[in-house]
Protein backbone atom coordinates (compact mmCIF):
# COMPACT_ATOMS: atom_id res chain seq x y z
CA UNK A 1 0.00 0.00 0.00
CA UNK A 2 1.00 3.49 -0.84
CA UNK A 3 2.00 5.34 1.91
CA UNK A 4 0.25 8.30 0.57
CA UNK A 5 -3.09 6.83 1.60
CA UNK A 6 -2.13 6.43 4.89
CA UNK A 7 -1.14 9.36 5.41
CA UNK A 8 -4.04 10.72 4.15
CA UNK A 9 -6.15 8.63 6.09
CA UNK A 10 -4.70 9.69 9.74
CA UNK A 11 -4.76 13.49 8.43
CA UNK A 12 -8.73 13.51 7.30
CA UNK A 13 -9.20 11.12 10.82
CA UNK A 14 -7.81 13.64 12.80
CA UNK A 15 -9.83 16.48 11.02
CA UNK A 16 -12.75 14.78 11.21
CA UNK A 17 -12.30 13.99 15.06
CA UNK A 18 -10.95 18.18 16.02
CA UNK A 19 -13.89 18.93 14.03
CA UNK A 20 -16.69 16.84 15.72
CA UNK A 21 -15.58 18.21 18.95
CA UNK A 22 -14.90 21.67 17.95
CA UNK A 23 -18.18 21.46 15.68
CA UNK A 24 -16.70 22.31 12.62
CA UNK A 25 -13.19 23.27 11.02
CA UNK A 26 -11.85 20.10 10.03
CA UNK A 27 -10.77 22.11 6.49
CA UNK A 28 -8.09 24.05 8.88
CA UNK A 29 -6.50 21.09 9.06
CA UNK A 30 -7.12 19.31 5.45
CA UNK A 31 -6.87 21.68 2.93
CA UNK A 32 -3.05 22.94 3.59
CA UNK A 33 -2.55 18.79 3.42
CA UNK A 34 -4.28 19.10 -0.14
CA UNK A 35 -2.06 21.16 -1.70
CA UNK A 36 0.72 19.99 0.12
CA UNK A 37 0.10 16.75 -1.42
CA UNK A 38 -0.39 18.26 -5.03
CA UNK A 39 -3.94 18.97 -5.44
CA UNK A 40 -5.20 22.32 -7.01
CA UNK A 41 -7.02 24.56 -4.53
CA UNK A 42 -10.05 23.93 -6.67
CA UNK A 43 -9.60 20.46 -6.40
CA UNK A 44 -8.66 20.26 -2.63
CA UNK A 45 -12.44 22.52 -2.39
CA UNK A 46 -13.83 20.09 -4.00
CA UNK A 47 -12.57 17.70 -1.90
CA UNK A 48 -13.41 18.92 1.38
CA UNK A 49 -17.00 19.53 0.29
CA UNK A 50 -17.35 16.06 -0.36
CA UNK A 51 -15.84 15.03 3.10
CA UNK A 52 -18.69 17.54 4.81
CA UNK A 53 -21.42 15.71 2.72
CA UNK A 54 -20.64 12.53 4.99
CA UNK A 55 -19.99 14.51 8.16
CA UNK A 56 -23.38 16.70 7.36
CA UNK A 57 -25.43 12.85 7.01
CA UNK A 58 -23.57 11.41 10.23
CA UNK A 59 -24.94 14.16 12.16
CA UNK A 60 -28.18 14.49 10.36
CA UNK A 61 -28.55 10.36 11.48
CA UNK A 62 -27.20 11.41 14.79
CA UNK A 63 -29.77 13.81 15.29
CA UNK A 64 -32.66 12.25 13.87
CA UNK A 65 -32.49 9.36 16.72
CA UNK A 66 -32.85 12.01 19.31
CA UNK A 67 -35.24 14.06 17.81
CA UNK A 68 -38.53 12.74 18.88
CA UNK A 69 -37.27 12.69 22.66
CA UNK A 70 -36.18 16.28 22.15
CA UNK A 71 -39.71 17.89 20.55
CA UNK A 72 -42.02 15.62 22.84
CA UNK A 73 -39.84 17.25 25.73
CA UNK A 74 -40.28 20.99 24.07
CA UNK A 75 -44.07 20.42 23.66
CA UNK A 76 -44.86 19.52 26.98
CA UNK A 77 -42.92 22.58 28.08
CA UNK A 78 -44.77 24.57 25.80
CA UNK A 79 -48.39 23.52 26.54
CA UNK A 80 -47.59 23.42 30.09
CA UNK A 81 -47.14 27.59 30.49
CA UNK A 82 -49.71 27.75 27.22
CA UNK A 83 -52.67 29.35 29.14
Amino acid sequence: MDLAYIITFFVTFAACILSGIAGGGGSFITAPYWLISGMTPAQGAITGGFMAIGMGASSLFAFGKTCSSVSIYYSSQIYKFTP
